[in-house]
């Protein structure tokens, strides 16, 4: 039997399938408590979902850092979803104090993390090659040991060509690929 959406994210634009967003709110009861990071924001939707899994599981300070770059707060970006509609989004839901937004560019904003400081990291901003492997590249060593990293769109030709690349396996939730850090 299908596990319906899950009902937090009721309302919310985004491309997550049933079993993507069932993965996204249940990765924080499987890693605990820490730093979480999403490249790519859109509306909020799988920033919701990983928020809604701290909130269930109780983990304290625990936060989700989204990372996007709106060129305008008030012009839509190339995903068509506003600053304002993520804002939007993530505080009808009642999840802005676990969710803290960065603007700008997702490579340059990894700086602001410690090495193996981040125990998820969600990588779904821009999908041409370049961007995917620079996001990667920027981000990897910022995942602790035992902490996941995960691409969505896996099924795309930059990102598989990327998981291909590193010479890793990985698991796959649909079109989620993750792997868990040695």
């Amino acid at each position: 039997m299908t596990r319906p959406f899950p009902k937090i994210i009721h309302g919310v634009h985004g491309h997550l399938s049933r079993e993507e967003a069932w993965f996204l709110l249940e990765i924080p009861s499987k890693l605990g408590a820490g730093i979480y990071a999403e490249l790519g924001t859109c509306c909020g939707r799988s920033a919701i979902l990983v928020a809604e899994g701290i909130r269930q599981n109780s983990l304290v300070d625990t936060f989700v850092h989204t990372v996007d770059y709106f060129p305008d707060k008030d012009a839509e970006n190339k995903a068509g979803a506003s600053y304002d509609i993520a804002v939007s989004n993530i505080k009808d839901k009642g999840l802005d104090h676990l969710i803290k937004m960065h603007i700008g560019d997702s490579a340059k904003t990894a700086e602001e993390f410690e090495d193996y400081s981040v125990k998820f990291l969600f990588i779904d901003a821009d999908h041409d090659y370049g961007s995917v492997k620079r996001d990667y590249e920027a981000w990897e060593q910022k995942i602790m040991p035992g902490g996941v990293i995960a691409f969505h769109d896996s099924s795309l030709p930059s990102i598989s060509r990327l998981l291909n690349e590193t010479g890793k396996p990985f698991n796959f939730v649909e079109s989620i690929a993750w792997r868990e850090m040695p």
